[in-house]
């Protein structure tokens, strides 16, 4: 949900008040977590093309979509705020211009106090969503990783938190912000390390990257930087 999710309300003419809506969203070759979400909380899915590219949307309504919310509040960094509003709403009368403007103004605002440390299961599920890991092949032979997280200028109290536990830089452009670390194996065993076991959509790619950490340097690195870019390009299977 703090990644590739979304949240808003209904706010139906007929009954005159807020119903909430849920989504979730991935690349259709990795849609498979979207038909655990599914197969657990119903809802309805569909497809659509970004960019010459497939998309799998997960949509769920009504007093479902609030079972989702209640479930996952607590373990939200990014939307925890915006989910209180949500749920504050849900069901009241309303005027439409005013809660519309309100909601706008309140999915701009912070999630804070941010926690002390992200969780294990947050930062698997959230790298699953929007992270990313490429390796660069060099001179010497062997490898350098790199991992990276976007965000949206409003959006950024996870990457925060993770340069706060585990370093890296924050880079701005336009309305888009950026959290990357350039990995040794040191350093990709204490990140990758600390959340890989439940990792789903990318868990392929962290093992391959752990893998060669164990042996503490990135020494085969043609092969390594090779791994990840078929497992980037590659459909996802859950296992």
């Amino acid at each position: 949900m703090d990644a590739d999710g979304s949240m808003e309300l209904i706010l139906s003419k007929a009954i005159r008040k807020a119903i909430p809506k849920i989504a979730f969203s991935q690349r259709a070759d990795r849609a498979h977590i979207l038909e655990r979400i599914q197969e657990t909380y119903g809802g309805y899915s569909h497809t659509s093309t970004v960019s010459g590219r497939e998309y799998v949307k997960v949509v769920i309504t009504g007093s479902r979509a609030r079972q989702v919310l209640d479930r996952i509040r607590k373990h939200l960094v990014i939307k925890r705020h915006y989910s209180g509003i949500i749920e504050e709403a849900i069901g009241k009368p309303f005027e439409r211009d005013s809660l519309r403007a309100y909601l706008k103004e309140e999915r701009k605002r912070k999630s804070l106090p941010l926690p002390k440390h992200p969780s294990r299961k947050w930062l698997a599920g959230y790298f699953d969503g929007d992270g990313c890991l490429s390796g660069t092949l060099l001179r010497s032979g062997t490898a350098r990783v790199r991992t990276h997280i976007g965000a949206w200028q409003y959006d950024t109290e996870g990457i925060e938190l993770i340069q706060k536990a585990f370093g890296g830089s924050i880079s701005k452009q336009g309305n888009n912000f950026q959290w990357y670390i350039d990995m040794d194996a040191s350093k990709a065993e204490k990140f990758l390390g600390f959340f890989g076991m439940h990792s789903i959509v990318k868990r392929n790619q962290v093992d391959v990257v752990l893998g060669h950490a164990r042996t503490k340097h990135f020494r085969d690195g043609e092969e390594m930087v090779s791994l990840l870019k078929r497992l980037n390009a590659k459909p996802q299977r859950l296992t």
